[in-house]
């Protein structure tokens, strides 16, 4: 088995984005490079690489090396910055213009596929890597995927001959197993993984589980006492907000999300919204005490919380959608608490304590609008659509009217995905 600084490669783990899986941009080579760059990848660095170890992470040669490293660039998906110990590169997500996604429907944003460098660095080709990113997404984590050997040769841009090598060579090389239950019905794949590969895996998932956790507990606590541009005021509230965050990282860990919200919940009911944004943070303590519990106070802890720096944070739940500071985000939010105010009246703060889940969805709405209009045609039109109809509707009906001015702009009727 390789060893990389001293690592096993099977505990080289990475999440590449879904919609670089399906791209019609990303090449077969560009798609094993970035895998590597995702595995090696962590919160506090970049990856530095030369082109001699991304060479023997691929299986690639130095000059198709140079040649794919160059596309990539070009693409806009890598920043190449040249160091002592090699080349850093910065991954930067990018959605291209135009993309098809091979054909594939439903691709999602949000969603990744896991990849081991012991998958990059072992000896079957680009083609059958991707073939395999592609079933590993087609399944969405069920233990089979099933397709048409027809729809794969489609997503993958080739004959089904070609499809069937792609295949037998992730067969040779125990990363699949495939059976057909019904003779007249499609093929169905299991993707295997070696035990330490599970166990990585079940790792992250265990720790982004709670992370998810506490980007919904601590955005229900924020949308109420900040309101939905409570993004915005994050960026200039780094050490209110990390106390915040830790404060509910240590409660979700010990007792769960369902009674970490429920006391959340609790407590703007008691308090109200017109409390400081760090008051949770004294009401979580005290409510652990009580239940005997202590808050970590160990030296590993410790470091573990000073170290972790607001942009770590923010860079492991921005695609999760609630910390982005683009401008864009900070006019959704200006719009969603403009709306809420023109609807639910002054109390808006309080309705929403109950509503927080109608708050993302319209914010969400204002979002795409103002992506498609841009900051200033979005505010024009929300001034037109209360001008138009007033106030004191349901908050929900705005989502039915962004719906019509969205088909109205583009006539893509894709509303939905979008969101």
């Amino acid at each position: 088995m390789k060893i990389i600084a001293g690592k096993s490669v099977e505990t080289y783990f990475g999440m590449l984005p879904e919609t670089y899986v399906w791209s019609d941009k990303i090449s077969h080579n560009g798609i094993r490079i970035l895998a590597v760059l995702f595995a090696r990848w962590t919160k506090k660095f970049w990856p530095v690489l030369t082109n001699d170890e991304l060479s023997e992470m691929t299986g690639m040669s130095t000059a198709t090396i140079k040649r794919e490293i160059s596309q990539l660039k070009k693409l806009g998906l890598i920043r190449v910055t040249r160091t002592k110990e090699g080349n850093q590169y910065e991954l930067i997500r990018v959605e291209f213009a135009g993309d098809t996604y091979r054909g594939r429907n439903g691709v999602s944003r949000d969603a990744s596929a896991k990849i081991f460098i012991s998958m990059t660095a072992s000896e079957i080709s680009s083609g059958a890597l991707r073939l395999w990113l592609m079933l590993d997404r087609v399944g969405r984590g069920h233990e089979w995927a099933w397709s048409s050997q027809s729809a794969l040769a489609k997503y993958m841009g080739v004959k089904e001959r070609q499809i069937r090598v792609y295949l037998d060579e992730l067969k040779e090389a125990g990363l699949l197993e495939s059976r057909r239950p019904d003779p007249l019905g499609k093929n169905e794949y299991r993707l295997t993984r070696t035990p330490v590969m599970v166990k990585v895996a079940e790792e992250h998932d265990a720790k982004e589980e709670i992370r998810n956790a506490v980007v919904r507990v601590t955005g229900r606590w924020l949308t109420a006492v900040i309101g939905p541009s409570f993004r915005t005021w994050i960026g200039d509230n780094d050490e209110v907000f990390r106390s915040v965050w830790w404060a509910t990282v240590e409660a979700v860990q010990l007792i769960g999300e369902e009674l970490t919200a429920g006391k959340v919940s609790e407590t703007l009911k008691t308090y109200g919204t017109d409390c400081p944004a760090d008051f949770i943070v004294e009401i979580l303590d005290e409510w652990l005490t009580d239940l005997g519990f202590e808050y970590a106070d160990s030296e590993e802890a410790e470091e573990d919380q000073a170290e972790e720096t607001i942009e770590d944070i923010n860079e492991s739940v921005q695609d999760r959608g609630y910390l982005d500071f683009s401008a864009e985000e900070a006019c959704a939010d200006e719009l969603t608490i403009k709306w809420l105010e023109a609807s639910v009246g002054d109390d808006w703060r309080t309705w929403n304590v109950e509503n927080v889940e109608t708050t993302d969805e319209i914010h969400d709405c204002m979002y795409i609008m103002v992506s498609a209009l841009g900051p200033d045609g979005a505010r024009g039109r929300m001034d037109d659509v209360i001008e138009s109809y007033g106030t004191g509707h349901d908050p929900k009906f705005i989502i039915k009217i962004l719906d019509e001015i969205l088909n109205a702009t583009d006539g893509s009727g894709d509303y939905a995905t979008a969101a």
